[in-house]
């Protein structure tokens, strides 16, 4: 799997779970092509991994692995509730 997978699949086993994703061949069979399905057992750990991921490719519906890291929250200050 290359480096940029093995970060993937830390990312999934600290996010979802060492038993809660896979990883499989996305394609036809005897047909190569370069993509992968990632299945995970929870809507919450899979609109993380797009988001952290994933970027928008064509046709749509499809996705790209993201060249870049994503945006980093920034904290809000504390405040201070009025007394």
């Amino acid at each position: 799997m290359g480096g940029a997978n093995t970060a993937m699949c830390e990312w999934l086993d600290e996010n979802c779970g060492i038993d809660g994703w896979a990883i499989a061949p996305a394609g036809t069979r005897d047909v190569l092509i370069d993509a992968i399905a990632v299945y995970v057992n929870t809507p919450t750990c899979a609109m993380g991994f797009v988001a952290r991921w994933l970027v928008p490719g064509e046709p749509h519906g499809f996705y790209e692995v993201r060249a870049d890291e994503p945006t980093q929250r920034v904290p809000m200050p504390p405040h201070k509730s009025p007394l």
